[in-house]
C-alpha cells in the first residue's frame, strides 16, 4: 500500500516538473516574441538583463549594452526628468512610475518608449528595477503630425480675411428632436417656427459659440471675444431672424450646408450686409458639435449694386422723358 502511495506521488512529481517546465518554456517564449521591452536595472541605471524585444527596438546586439548605464540612451530633454522618477522608484519598494520619453537607436535616430518601472530589489528572485516598455513612435509621430495640422487649421482660421464662427449646434438639434421637428418637410417646420416665434430664441440660447475669428470682431467692431458674445442680442435684425429660421429648417431637414444673403448689426448700432454660409464640419453630421458658419461682409457690393439700380432707373426715366418731348 506505502508502494503505492510513493509511487502516486513521484507521478505526481513528475507531472508538476513537466507543467513548471511547460510554463517556463511559455514565459520564455513570451518574452523573446512579446512586443514589449523587459530591462534589469540595478539602482544606478545599469543594465543587468534585457529581452530579446528590446534589441530589435534599438537595432544593438544581444548583450552589447550589458552594464552600461541606461540613461546613456536618454534624449537631453528627457534626463532629468526620468532620473527623478528613477530615484522614486529605487527609494520605495514595490513603487511603480510610468513616463513616455525617447531612446537613441543605433543608428542615431530617436525611438519613443512608453515605460512603466517597479521596484523589485526586495525580491529574492529578482532583486532588480524591472522596466517594462513598448516601441510607440509611430504614435508619438502621428500625434505631432496631428498637432501640427490642428496647429495650421487654426491659424487658418484665425487670420482667414472672411468672418467665421465655429459653433455647436449638438444641443439645437436635440431640442428639435423634441418638439418632433427632425425629419419633417421644410414648409412644416417654417410654419411651426413662425407660429411659435419663441423657438428661435431658444435655439440661439442653446447654440454654443466655439471661437471667432479676427474678421469677425472687425465685422462687429468687438474688442475681443467676451465683449461680442456679452452683446450678441444686439447683432439681431429682422434679417437675421430670418436667416436664423433658416439655420433651423436645415437643422431639422439634415441639410449639410445652407446659403443666404443677410443683414447684422455692429455692436455699436451700424447695419451690415452679408452672405452667411453654415456647413457642418465632416464627421459631425449626426451630432452637429462643429458647424463653421461665415458671414462675409458685402455691404460695399450691396451698396455699389443699388447705385447701379438708382443710375439705370434715372437713365431709363431721361429716355422716357426725351422720347415724350421729341414726340
Amino acid at each position: 500500500m506505502s508502494k503505492r502511495i510513493v509511487s502516486k506521488s513521484k507521478q505526481t512529481d513528475i507531472k508538476t516538473q513537466g507543467i513548471l517546465q511547460d510554463n517556463t518554456k511559455m514565459l520564455a517564449a513570451l518574452i523573446e516574441h512579446g512586443r514589449d521591452n523587459i530591462s534589469l536595472l540595478d539602482t544606478e541605471g545599469h543594465l543587468l538583463w534585457e529581452s530579446p524585444a528590446a534589441n530589435h527596438m534599438l537595432g544593438y546586439k544581444p548583450g552589447e549594452f550589458a552594464d552600461r548605464n541606461i540613461f546613456s540612451l536618454v534624449h537631453p530633454e528627457d534626463l532629468d526628468w526620468t532620473r527623478d522618477l528613477f530615484k522614486k522608484v529605487v527609494l520605495q519598494p514595490g513603487h511603480v512610475e510610468n513616463g513616455t520619453f525617447r531612446l537613441r537607436h543605433l543608428d542615431g535616430s530617436w525611438r519613443w518608449a512608453e515605460a512603466s518601472a517597479i521596484n523589485r530589489l526586495n525580491d529574492p528572485d529578482i532583486g532588480a528595477i524591472i522596466i517594462n516598455y513598448r516601441d510607440v513612435t509611430e504614435r508619438m509621430l502621428a500625434n505631432e503630425t496631428l498637432r501640427e495640422s490642428q496647429s495650421r487649421l487654426e491659424s487658418l482660421f484665425e487670420n482667414s480675411p472672411i468672418p467665421l464662427w465655429e459653433e455647436d449646434f449638438s444641443e439645437v438639434k436635440n431640442y428639435l428632436k423634441k418638439l418632433k421637428l427632425n425629419g419633417k418637410p421644410a414648409d412644416a417646420v417654417l410654419e411651426y417656427i413662425q407660429r411659435h416665434p419663441k423657438v428661435v430664441g431658444q435655439c440661439v440660447e442653446k447654440t454654443r459659440i466655439i471661437g471667432v475669428n479676427r474678421a469677425c470682431l472687425a465685422l462687429h467692431n468687438a474688442r475681443d471675444k467676451a465683449s461680442l458674445l456679452a452683446g450678441l442680442g444686439a447683432l439681431i435684425t429682422e434679417e437675421s431672424r430670418d436667416a436664423l429660421q433658416r439655420q433651423i429648417v436645415a437643422i431639422a431637414t439634415g441639410q449639410r450646408e445652407i446659403e443666404l444673403d443677410s443683414m447684422v448689426r455692429t455692436l455699436d448700432g451700424q447695419s451690415r450686409h452679408i452672405h452667411l454660409h453654415w456647413s457642418i464640419v465632416p464627421g459631425y453630421e449626426e451630432t452637429l458639435a462643429r458647424v463653421v458658419v461665415s458671414t462675409e461682409n458685402v455691404s460695399d457690393r450691396k451698396e455699389m449694386e443699388e447705385a447701379l439700380n438708382i443710375s439705370e432707373k434715372r437713365f431709363r426715366s431721361l429716355i422716357e422723358n426725351n422720347h415724350d418731348a421729341i414726340a
